[in-house]
């Protein structure tokens, strides 16, 4: 996928004046807005990036805050950065603008444009008019459209009076942010290092405040960009609005490098990356409940909708930890109450969630085992860790529910139905934190259900997808979620029912073979690893592939489950070593240091965390 950024930060106006003996109107912030711009936009291959106008500053090609951009090369640019003359359109096309931005008036009707260096409207010279740009982008093939404009009057480009730049007929993905209406000048900030815009644009992109794989997006900029402005506006005082345009899919802009929520037992996440500055209060609550209660009262669009609003964009899908040690995603949490016994119930509850009516002690069951109240449960999701996970995650649903009211819901929730459909797997195979859980709950609760006769004839197989953290990294945290569901549903296909699977770490699976023979197991696995192998995952992304590899170990006489455990899973750790995508036998005896039970629980803890 090709994704292409044209970046320009002009600073030399020497014929933009308002006498013709007074100073040119120069620019000291555009260059160095447009080139921190190009860094981030470049950084990890995110895009390749264009400067206009560029030289070799310091060893490297830099936005040249000396030199002059004349009215030719700006349309040659952007006209080359959406109608290339290629048979091959580029999939993502981004143009940031910094620089003057100016406004011609005849009589009621008004022009804007992008100024050049060579801009005089003494001599009738403005620039590149914002309606030459809009036409640009309509005739354009480029399926994700996106324009930053940090100058003044640059909200003109957001008229579509005369284009359907702001609607679906298209088909394409646009997302546009102008620094001020159409009638207001555009200001850098106080401190002068970057224009206000551009200012809330970098603190939007760092990658740093989302979790590594996963994407900042251009709701997610969206959101953050209006709040930022709106944050400095209050504290400054300036009358400077952005105008947001976001129309058709979600359109991935950088990836993520932040830090995960650490694994420890316990750990807060007071120090997670993520931070978006949020206050979350009861008008908040309110106003989100007043956006879903319309749709989610039509029976037909209630968990439609709300699962379009929960998982349709990465940011959303953040995970909540409450109960101590419990971790889910907010959609099956959702689904849950809603669903949970007919209608009363699950409704009640999950307007006790959204409106934090504390007197509601409705209380839910989900995931087998675990129980909570819901106000307990509302008070962790909005104040746990500071601002961390839950105030996050209950403002991302807020800001992207609003960001979708006016759009055409049901073709949303049509192309969603997929989605809603698929099974719902058990807490093992969607908790991130399983590996501690698996120890402690999972493991026992698996024996105690075995008939007794037959726990000391028992096979233990453990298996692990083979570089899913390289798949997660290239493809991106979506794919390697749905792969992760795929092979969780060939294991359960290929299982018979006697046996027990599920997943105990990130990218690990366990299936317990009760009353089997070890030749028996190693077929079936091998069953499994053949099937994983020739999926075609080339559905998911061109040329994926995936293989998983598998230890396998029989219970002896005198070792405890755990040990039997540690014994399968040295066995995928030798199939690792040789070639992957094979099935390992686990040693027959315990290495020393792991012989004692309770060292081959740390050992198991250790690796799944």
């Amino acid at each position: 996928m090709t994704r292409d950024a044209l970046v320009v930060g002009i600073n030399q106006y020497p014929f933009l004046k308002d006498t013709p003996t007074s100073k040119a109107k120069h620019l000291t912030t555009p260059a160095s807005d447009a080139e921190a711009i190009a860094q981030l936009l470049e950084a990890d291959d995110n895009f390749r990036v264009t400067r206009l106008p560029a030289s070799v500053i310091d060893g490297k090609l830099q936005v040249d805050p000396n030199k002059i951009v004349k009215t030719e090369e700006l349309e040659e640019a952007i006209a080359h950065l959406f109608l290339p003359n290629s048979d091959r359109t580029s999939e993502t096309a981004l143009l940031f603008f910094a620089g003057h931005g100016l406004r011609k008036s005849i009589g009621s009707l008004t022009q804007g444009y992008l100024a050049t260096s060579d801009a005089s409207p003494s001599k009738n010279l403005w620039g590149m008019s914002l309606r030459d740009l809009q036409e640009i982008l309509q005739a354009s093939l480029v399926q994700q459209q996106i324009v930053w404009l940090d100058c003044c009057f640059s909200g003109e480009l957001l008229n579509f009076r005369e284009t359907d730049l702001g609607g679906q007929g298209s088909g394409c993905d646009r997302f546009f942010i102008a620094a001020s209406r159409d009638y207001e000048v555009a200001y850098k900030e106080l401190d002068g290092e970057h224009g206000v815009l551009t200012g809330a644009l970098l603190k939007g992109l760092d990658p740093y405040q989302v979790p590594e794989y996963d994407w900042i997006t251009n709701q997610m900029l969206a959101v953050s960009v209006e709040r930022e402005l709106k944050a400095y506006y209050a504290q400054v005082k300036i009358p400077q609005f952005p105008i947001i345009s976001n129309h058709g899919e979600p359109i991935r802009l950088i990836q993520g490098r932040g830090r995960r929520q650490s694994k420890s037992k316990g750990e807060k996440v007071a120090n997670n990356s993520v931070n978006w500055g949020v206050k979350l209060t009861p008008e908040t609550i309110n106003e989100l409940v007043d956006l879903l209660r319309p749709f989610v009262e039509d029976e037909e669009n209630r968990r439609a909708l709300l699962v379009l609003a929960l998982t349709n964009d990465a940011p959303v899908l953040q995970r909540i930890i409450w109960s101590g040690a419990v971790e889910t995603f907010i959609p099956e949490m959702v689904s849950k109450l809603i669903d949970y016994g007919e209608v009363a119930p699950g409704r009640q509850a999950l307007w006790a969630l959204l409106e934090n009516h504390a007197p509601v002690l409705q209380r839910i069951t989900w995931s087998g085992a675990v129980e909570t109240f819901i106000p307990e449960m509302v008070s962790k999701l909005i104040d746990y860790g500071e601002v961390a996970p839950g105030r996050q995650a209950l403002w991302a649903l807020l800001e992207y529910v609003r960001s979708q009211v006016d759009t055409d819901l049901q073709q949303r929730i049509d192309k969603l139905r997929s989605v809603i459909d698929l099974p719902t797997y058990t807490d093992q195979l969607l908790d991130r934190e399983a590996g501690e859980m698996f120890l402690k709950e999972i493991l026992p609760q698996i024996i105690a259900n075995i008939p007794s006769q037959s726990q000391r004839n028992i096979i233990i197989a453990m298996a692990d997808i083979d570089e899913l953290t390289i798949i997660n990294k290239r493809y991106g945290r979506e794919v390697g979620d749905e792969v992760l569901a795929a092979v969780a549903n060939i294991l359960r296909e290929e299982c018979s029912s006697e046996c027990k699977t599920g997943r105990c770490g990130d990218d690990t699976f366990y299936i317990f073979f009760p009353g089997f023979q070890l030749a028996e197991a190693v077929d079936i696995c091998n069953k499994i690893r053949s099937r994983i192998a020739n999926h075609r995952w080339s559905s998911l992304a061109p040329e994926l592939r995936v293989t998983c590899s598998f230890g396998v170990a029989e219970r002896r006489d005198y070792e405890t489950i755990k040990q039997t455990v540690v014994r399968a899973a040295l066995g995928f750790t030798e199939a690792k070593k040789s070639s992957k995508n094979r099935v390992e036998q686990g040693p027959k005896y315990l290495p020393n240091h792991l012989k004692d039970d309770d060292d081959s629980w740390f050992y198991l803890r250790d690796y799944f965390s």
